[in-house]
Parts: structure tokens; sequence; C-alpha cells
């Protein structure tokens, strides 16, 4: 046998064992950290392991903003959303355009609201206040609780404005009039966010205790 030929038996010989060396393997994932270890296309991790589709996600709009805190859609379910700085209120169109519908020179615009009739208001921070705001675009005072921030504002059922403030964490109720009285008092820092049960008990989030009262 020539030397070309034992080279040649030679390879065939390794080729053979690296085959006899490989066999079927199966490993198993089944929780949220084992997941994550990985690159997800699609589907998102539930929090017990769980795959499900992902939502989609696409650009509504630019609002040219360094923030946005907040989004509420208006009785005919068009999107507004607050930012900063300094504070802005954006009406976003069908199209995905942004158009400036409030403006402040304060920092932020942190919250928003629609009373009954669709009219907008506003909370802006720091050493904010709640503005009204007409359909014209022409912007007042509504209510000034002279506190250091507005973190949301909501209405109940009965039309009464609920405004959470920080940083003494308390909670006003504003009649349509603009007059103001302290509803709630809490021991903790901020008021974050306000929400109404269907039978009218305001939910309340607050920080740094993440307590949920109501």
């Amino acid at each position: 046998m020539g030397k070309a030929a034992l080279a040649t038996a030679g390879l065939f010989a390794i080729f053979a064992g690296m085959a006899t060396a490989e066999h079927t393997r199966r490993w198993r994932q089944s929780t949220y950290e084992e997941f994550l270890k990985g690159t997800t296309h699609g589907i998102a991790v539930r929090s017990d392991g769980r795959l499900e589709l992902a939502p989609k996600f696409t650009q509504l709009a630019d609002a040219d903003a360094s923030y946005l805190w907040a989004v509420k859609l208006d009785a005919k379910g068009t999107p507004y959303a607050t930012g900063g700085s300094p504070a802005k209120v954006f009406k976003l169109d069908t199209n995905g355009k942004a158009a400036t519908v409030f403006e402040s020179n304060e920092l932020s615009a942190q919250a928003i609201a629609f009373d009954a009739k669709g009219t907008l208001f506003v909370g802006t921070s720091p050493d904010g206040k709640v503005y009204k705001v007409s359909a014209s675009g022409e912007k007042s005072v509504f209510f000034d609780p002279k506190t250091k921030y507005i973190w949301d504002i909501a209405f109940a059922p009965d039309g009464t404005l609920y405004v959470g403030t920080g940083d003494k964490g308390q909670i006003y109720a504003v009649a349509p009039d603009g007059k103001g009285e302290l509803f709630y008092a809490s021991d903790e820092a901020h008021i974050r966010v306000i929400a109404f049960d269907g039978k009218g008990n305001a939910i309340v989030g607050t920080e740094p205790s993440t307590r949920s009262p109501s």
C-alpha cells in the first residue's frame, strides 16, 4: 500500500472515531432564570417560566421630548402624552404626528385627566399646579395645592378631581369650581397613583413603602 493510500486510510480512521464519539444530547429549560440566559425572538418569558407570544411594539409618534410621564385617552380614543422638560402635553393624531396642546415653564407635566365634558386637566411639577385647558388651548390655574410635587390626578364618578401629591403624601379633593380641601394625609412621602373602582372607592399607590390604601 502506497504512502498516499496509508494517509487516506488514517484520515478515515480519525473521522470514524469522531463519529462514534457523538451521541444525542437533551437538555431542559423551564425556569425564568434559565430562559433569561438566551435571546428571545417574538416570545415573552413570564415570571413563572412559561413562554407566550410577545406583544409587538411599533412607534406611534415621536413627541420630541426628553421624558414622557403619562399617556391617557380622551373620550374619542385620541392619545395624549405628558412630558418635559419644559412641561408639555402632546396630542397624537392618527398619522402619529404630535401637536403641543399645553406648555408651561415648569419642569414637567406629570399627570393628565379628562372630566365628563372632555376638558383637559394637567398637573405639573415641581412646585406645580393643576391647570385647566380650554378647547381653544387657553390654560388657567384650576388648583394650587402649595406642595412640591403633583404625581397624579383622577376624576371620581361624581366629578370631583383628586390630586395626589408629594413630598407630604397628601391627596386633595377639588370640586368642579376649583375649591379644594385635604382629603387624605398619608405617612408616606408620595402619593404616586390614584384610581377608582366600580364602587367609587379610591385606590392609591404610595412611595417609598409601595402600599395601596383604599
